[in-house]
C-alpha cells in the first residue's frame, strides 16, 4: 500500500510540475511621499509598484514583468501622472513596454525665445509675480516592441506621441508679451509631436542591471514630425549606431556616431 501511494504521489507531482511552473508571482508596494521643490514648492505624491521576479531561474532581464503608477501634485499647481508597464520576460522571445505621461510644470521658467534676451530682476513685482514664468501641459505615450530573432539577437519598433500647450499665468509675463507681439506663433500652440523608431539590437550582457561582461551595440533608424518649439516646425529621421561593452575591470559607451537628414538631403555633422 505505501509503495503504491509513493507512485500514485510522484505521478502526481510530475503532472503538477509545469502547471505550478507557470504561475507568477506578483509583489506589490504602495508608499506616499513629500518633497520640496524651489519652483512649485511641496509636493504630495505617491508610488505604487507591482513586480513579477523572475524566479530561481538565472536570466539577465530585471523582473519578469513590472507595473508602476506614480501620482504627485504641488502647492502651486503642477501635476504629475505616470503609468509604466514593463514586460521584459513575461512572453518567450518578446519585451513589450509602455509608459503614458500627463503633466504640468505650472512655474516653468520662461526667458524669452534665443540667446540675446535680457533679465531685468525688478520686472517682477507684486502685479506681477510670474513675469518670467509660464504653465507647460504635456501629455503623450510610449509603445516599444522586441522581438527576439536569434539567440541575443532582438528586433526593436517603438513609437512615440507628445501634445504640448503652453499658458500664460496671471498677471504680465514675458510669454503673454512674446505672444502679444507675435514672437511666439499663437496658432502654433497646441502641437504635437510623433515619432518612429525601428531597428537591431545585440544584447549580450549577464545583467542588465548591473553588467559585468557582455556587449550591447545597436543600430536605429528613427524618424519624426511635429514641432519642437512654438515657433520651429521639424521633421527629422536618423539613423544610430551605439556600440557597448561590459568586461570585468571597465565599463565604457563613449563612442556613438549619427546621421541625420532632414527631408530628403542628408547632412553629416
Amino acid at each position: 500500500m505505501d509503495a503504491w501511494l509513493g507512485a500514485a504521489a510522484a505521478v502526481a507531482a510530475c503532472a503538477l510540475a509545469p502547471s505550478l511552473g507557470a504561475q507568477r508571482v506578483w509583489r506589490g508596494n504602495l508608499y506616499p511621499y513629500l518633497y520640496y521643490s524651489s519652483a512649485d514648492g511641496v509636493w504630495g505624491a505617491a508610488h505604487y509598484g507591482l513586480t513579477s521576479p523572475l524566479g530561481f531561474a538565472e536570466q539577465p532581464q530585471p523582473n519578469t514583468a513590472a507595473f508602476a503608477l506614480d501620482v504627485g501634485a504641488s502647492t502651486q499647481g503642477s501635476y504629475s501622472l505616470i503609468v509604466d508597464a514593463q514586460a521584459p520576460a513575461y512572453w518567450n522571445g518578446w519585451r513589450l513596454g509602455l509608459t503614458l505621461t500627463a503633466a504640468r510644470d505650472n512655474r516653468l521658467g520662461f526667458y524669452g525665445l534665443g540667446n540675446d534676451t535680457p533679465f531685468a530682476s525688478d520686472s517682477v513685482t507684486a502685479s506681477a509675480p510670474y513675469f518670467y514664468k509660464v504653465s507647460r501641459t504635456h501629455a503623450g505615450g510610449r509603445l516599444t516592441m522586441q522581438r527576439r530573432v536569434l539567440g541575443p539577437l532582438r528586433l526593436f519598433a517603438g513609437a512615440t506621441i507628445e501634445r504640448t500647450d503652453f499658458r500664460a499665468l496671471p498677471g504680465g509675463s514675458v510669454f503673454r508679451r512674446d505672444l502679444a507681439t507675435g514672437a511666439v506663433d499663437s496658432t502654433a500652440i497646441p502641437f504635437t509631436d510623433r515619432s518612429v523608431h525601428a531597428g537591431i539590437v545585440l544584447d549580450t550582457r549577464d545583467n542588465e542591471l548591473a553588467p559585468h561582461a557582455g556587449l550591447l551595440p545597436s543600430s536605429r533608424w528613427s524618424r519624426a514630425s511635429g514641432r519642437s518649439s512654438p515657433l520651429a516646425a521639424i521633421t527629422r529621421c536618423a539613423a544610430t549606431t551605439t556600440p557597448a561593452s561590459w568586461g570585468r575591470t571597465s565599463c565604457w559607451a563613449g563612442w556613438k556616431r549619427a546621421t541625420r537628414c532632414c527631408g530628403r538631403r542628408p547632412c553629416w555633422r
